[in-house]
C-alpha cells in the first residue's frame, strides 16, 4: 500500500454528506456551506431536494446555486454530486412523470374469490377488472384446473368459483405534488424520467460531468406493492412470453394458490418483474450515465431483508448492482443489527464486478445525541465488510422549523461539533485507502438463497368473508430462510476470514468452474457453502456439480435442498451429495465454524487468547503485492476483547500499525514462535485496528501503548459550581403559547405541537406535507391561514 496516499487520501475518497436543500438557496450561501464542508475533511456533498424547498426545483435559481457551489469546490478541489429526484424515491421527476398519463403511474394487480352464487366484487377508486377465471377444480387452497372466461361472462358463471384479477394505480399523495408514484417498470415513463432529470442536467452542467461532478446518486427505486398485491405492467405479458415461452395469464392464478408447477411458476413470474425493472430502470439509466462521464450511484429501497426485497423488487437487491458504476447501500439508525446482509450483498456484487468503490448512506436516524464513538462504531463495521465512501446522513441547509426534525443528525454548519470533525472524516477517509489497495483475500462463497423464499411466497386471494380453504398472503419462508442465511454468514465472518455472497444472476451470466475455482465473473473461490433452502437455479446446480467432481469443497448446512428452478429432484441432488468433498452439517455456529476452520487454507489467524472466536468480530484481509493488510474491528459495544494474530510466512516483513486519525505508521509489538509471527492485542468496545504486514523500507517509531481509558473515579458536582464558558451563549427557545386575538394564550407546549395546532385551526394540515415550491406555484395555500401572536418564556 502506497503510505504516502495513506497519509494524504485524494479528495473524492472523502465522505460527502447529502446536502439537504430544504429552503429558498441563495448563490452566496450555499458557497459558503461548500466552502466549510471543505474545511472539515468532507469531500464535497450531494445537492439533494429536501422537504421544505421554497426554490423552484430545476428552475432558474436552482442551477443558479449549483454553479455557485461548483465554482467553489473546482477552488478548493472538492466535488458536488447530483441527486437524481425532488425528493424521494427516485422515478417520479418531483411527480411529473406520473402526472402525464394513467398508464405510467404505479400499477398494481390483486385477485378476488367469488364463490358460487356471489357476483359482489368490490372495487377501489380507479380499480378495474382485468382477467377473469372459472375454477373447474380445486381442493382447499391447492387449484388443479381452471379456465378463462369473459369479463361479461362472470355472473353468468356464478353457478362455479371464479377468480377476478383486478388492476389499480398507487393514490395521488401530496408528497408527489397530487400525483402518484411512477411505474417503474415502464420503459417510456422511465425516458421521460432521464429527459427531465439527467439529461436536464447535462445541458446545464454537462461540462463538469467526469470532473467536479463526479456522480449521480439514485435514491430508494422499487416497484413496493403491499400485502396481497403484485406490481404491474402490460407490457410484461408480451415479454413474459418471449423469455420463457409461457402465457403469463396461464401462470398468475399461482401467484395466489398452490398447484402443480406453482413454485416454479412463481419463480419464472418473479424473475420476469425483475427483469423488467432491470430493463426499465437500472439498465438505460447506467448506460446513460456511462455515456455522459457520470458514475452512477446511490441505494435501492428494502434492501436489508429478504422480505423486503421481494416486495420491493421481486427478487435480489443484488440484480442491480451490475449496473452502477458505484454500488451503494442505506445504513440507518444507531444499530447493527440486520446490516451485515445489507453491506455483503453490496460488497460482494463489487468484488465480483471488480468494482472498488461501494458507497453506504449512514446515520440517518441515529439522532443528534450520537457520540463520535457511535458514528466510528457504525462505520467500523460498514468498513470492514466492504463498504468504504461515506455518504452521511445529513446537511441540512437549513434548520428552519420542521427542517430540523428531518431525521437526525446534521452534519452542518449547525451541530456543535462541526469544527471537531476532521478528525472522523480523516479516519474513515484513510481506512478505505487501506481497504481499496489491492485484492481482498476471499475464498469462501455463500449462495445467496432468496429464491427459496420466492417459490414459497403466496400472493394471497381477497374474497367477501375470509376462510381457512382459501389462501392467504403468505411470505413466512423469507424471514425464515433469511435468518438462517444471516446465521450462517456471521458464523463464518466470526471465525475472522472473509466471505463473499453470489446472486444467482450473477452465477447465471458470470458463473464457471476452473478445476477446483468457482468462479463469479472476477472472483475465484474455493469453498462454496450452500444455506438452508430449497431450490437453485440449474446453472448453479450445474456449477455445482462440476465444482464437486473436479475436487472443490462444498458445504451444506440444514436440511439439503430438493428442487431446481422449482421442480423436484430429489436424484440429483442425492448423487451431487454423496461425494466425499460435500460436508451435510447443521445450521450452527460451532459446526460451520469448526468446518471452516479445518478446511480455511489461510496464512493468519484471528483468536481469542484462550483460541476462540469471538461474536461481533470481523477482520478483513486484503493482498497488495508483497503487503497484507488487516483490518480488525469489536462491533461490540460491552465489552473489551483480547486477540491473538497469528501469521505464517511473514518471511522478512515487519508488521505496521496504521493510526488512520494521524496518518502515522508504527511498529507493532510482535514476537516470533516458530514460523509465526505472532502480534497480541486488545480492542476496546467499539474498537479497531488497521496492521499492514510489510517489507516497506524505513525507520517506524514503537507501537504507542494506548492510554487506559476506563473510568477510574466518579466525581459528583456540587449543587451549584462556576464554569467557564467556551463558545457563544445559547438558549433553546422550544416551548411556545399561541394567541389568535392577541390576548387569551392557550397552554403553553413544544414548538411542533403548536405548529400542528395552528395548521388545524386554520385547515392547513396538509401544507406540511407539500413541497413549498410546489404549493407556492400552484397557489394550493392562498388566502388561507390568519394573524397569531406567539409568546416565548423565559428566565435570566
Amino acid at each position: 500500500m502506497d503510505i504516502k496516499k495513506f497519509k494524504k487520501p485524494p479528495m473524492i475518497m472523502r465522505p460527502a454528506p447529502f446536502w439537504a436543500i430544504n429552503d429558498r438557496i441563495i448563490p452566496r450561501e450555499v458557497s459558503m456551506q461548500m466552502d466549510d464542508m471543505l474545511s472539515v475533511g468532507l469531500g464535497g456533498g450531494f445537492f439533494h431536494s429536501r422537504a421544505g424547498l421554497i426554490t423552484e426545483y430545476m428552475g432558474k435559481e436552482w442551477f443558479a446555486s449549483i454553479e455557485a457551489a461548483l465554482d467553489t469546490a473546482k477552488k478548493k478541489g472538492g466535488y458536488l454530486w447530483l441527486y437524481d429526484e425532488d425528493l424521494w424515491p427516485s422515478g417520479n421527476a418531483g411527480g411529473q412523470i406520473a402526472g402525464m398519463k394513467d398508464e405510467y403511474r404505479e400499477t398494481y394487480i390483486r385477485a378476488f374469490f367469488l364463490r358460487k352464487g356471489d357476483t359482489e366484487i368490490p372495487l377501489e377508486e380507479e380499480e378495474v377488472i382485468r382477467y377473469a377465471y372459472k375454477i373447474v377444480k380445486r381442493e382447499k387452497r391447492v387449484l388443479d384446473k381452471f379456465q378463462k372466461i369473459a369479463l361479461e361472462d362472470i355472473d353468468k358463471e356464478k353457478g362455479s368459483e371464479r377468480l377476478i384479477i383486478i388492476r389499480g394505480y398507487g393514490p395521488r399523495t401530496t408528497w408527489w405534488s397530487g400525483e402518484s408514484n411512477p411505474n417503474l417498470l415502464h420503459p417510456k415513463a422511465m425516458r421521460e424520467f432521464i429527459r427531465l432529470t439527467h439529461k436536464k442536467y447535462y445541458e446545464k452542467l454537462g461540462s463538469e460531468f467526469g470532473k467536479t461532478i463526479p456522480g449521480i446518486f439514485t435514491d430508494e427505486p422499487n416497484i413496493y406493492r403491499s400485502q396481497g398485491q403484485f406490481p404491474w405492467y402490460e407490457g410484461v405479458v408480451t415479454l413474459y412470453h418471449k423469455w420463457t415461452g409461457r402465457n403469463l395469464w396461464n401462470d398468475i392464478p399461482f401467484l395466489f394458490f398452490d398447484g402443480d408447477n406453482s413454485k416454479h411458476i412463481r419463480l419464472l413470474i418473479h424473475r420476469a418483474f425483475l427483469r423488467q425493472f432491470l430493463e426499465a430502470y437500472s439498465k438505460p439509466i447506467y448506460e446513460w450515465c456511462e455515456k455522459h462521464r457520470l458514475s452512477y450511484t446511490g441505494h435501492y429501497n428494502a434492501e436489508d431483508s429478504f422480505e423486503g426485497q421481494i416486495t420491493n423488487h421481486c427478487g435480489g437487491v443484488m440484480a442491480h448492482y451490475r449496473y452502477q458504476h458505484i454500488p451503494g447501500i442505506d445504513h440507518l439508525f444507531r444499530q447493527i443489527d440486520g446490516v451485515l446482509l445489507t453491506c455483503k450483498q453490496a460488497s460482494s456484487a463489487s468484488r465480483q464486478l471488480g468494482i472498488k468503490t461501494v458507497l453506504t448512506e449512514i446515520f440517518g436516524v441515529s439522532r443528534h445525541t450520537n457520540t463520535f464513538e457511535d458514528f466510528k462504531w457504525l462505520g467500523d463495521f460498514d468498513l470492514v465488510h466492504g463498504v468504504n465512501f461515506f455518504c452521511p446522513h445529513l446537511a441540512w441547509y437549513s434548520a428552519k422549523g420542521r427542517r430540523k426534525r428531518d431525521f437526525p443528525p446534521v452534519w452542518n454548519y449547525q451541530q456543535t461539533y462541526w469544527k471537531e470533525l476532521p478528525a472522523l472524516n480523516d479516519y474513515f477517509t484513510r481506512v478505505a485507502v487501506a481497504l481499496t489497495s489491492g485484492k481482498p483475500d476471499t475464498k469462501i462463497l455463500l449462495l445467496h438463497s432468496i429464491e427459496s423464499a420466492i417459490a414459497e411466497r403466496r400472493i394471497g386471494v381477497g374474497c367477501i368473508k375470509q376462510t381457512d380453504d382459501i389462501p392467504e398472503y403468505d411470505i413466512k419462508e423469507a424471514e425464515i430462510l433469511d435468518s438462517a442465511i444471516c446465521k450462517a454468514l456471521e458464523a463464518i465472518l466470526n471465525t475472522g476470514y472473509d466471505c463473499d455472497l453470489a446472486d444467482e444472476s450473477f452465477i447465471e451470466d458470470m458463473g464457471e468452474v476452473k478445476g477446483k475455482k468457482f468462479i463469479v465473473e472476477k472472483m475465484p473461490y474455493e469453498i462454496v457453502v450452500i444455506p438452508p433452502s430449497y431450490t437453485w437455479r440449474e446453472k448453479t446446480v450445474a456449477l455445482l456439480e462440476k465444482f464437486i467432481i473436479n475436487g472443490g469443497i462444498v458445504i451444506v448446512l440444514g436440511k439439503p435442498p430438493e428442487d431446481i428452478d422449482g421442480v423436484q429432484n430429489k436424484k440429483r441432488w442425492r448423487e451431487m451429495l454423496s461425494f466425499k468433498n460435500v460436508s451435510c452439517l447443521p445450521n450452527s455456529v460451532e459446526s460451520i465454524q469448526n468446518k471452516i476452520t479445518s478446511l480455511y487454507p489461510s496464512t493468519y489467524s484471528l483468536r481469542s487468547l484462550e483460541g476462540k472466536y469471538y461474536t461481533k468480530t470481523y477482520l478483513q484481509h486484503r493482498i497488495d503485492g508483497k503487503d497484507e493488510i488487516f483490518f480488525i474491528v469489536n462491533s461490540d459495544k460491552e465489552d473489551e476483547r483480547h486477540y491473538t494474530l497469528d501469521i505464517a510466512n511473514a518471511g522478512k516483513r515487519r508488521l505496521l500499525k496504521l493510526d488512520a486519525v494521524n496518518g502515522e505508521a508504527y511498529l507493532a509489538d510482535t514476537k516470533k514462535e516458530k514460523d509465526k509471527l505472532v502480534y497480541k492485542f486488545s480492542l476496546p468496545p467499539a474498537g479497531s485496528l488497521l496492521l499492514m504486514l510489510s517489507a516497506t523500507l524505513g525507520n517506524f517509531k514503537k507501537d504507542r501503548i494506548s492510554p487506559d481509558i476506563r473510568m477510574a473515579e466518579v466525581v459528583s458536582l456540587p449543587p451549584s459550581f462556576e464554569s467557564e464558558r467556551r463558545d457563544a451563549n445559547v438558549l433553546v427557545l422550544d416551548r411556545i403559547s399561541v394567541s389568535y386575538d392577541g390576548n387569551t394564550f392557550e397552554k403553553e407546549n413544544t414548538d411542533w405541537r403548536v405548529r400542528k395546532s395552528i395548521a388545524e385551526r386554520f385547515g392547513l394540515q396538509d401544507a406540511v406535507r407539500w413541497q413549498p415550491w410546489v404549493s407556492n406555484k400552484k397557489g394550493i395555500f392562498k388566502g388561507k391561514g390568519g394573524k397569531i401572536v406567539l409568546r416565548y418564556k423565559f428566565f435570566s
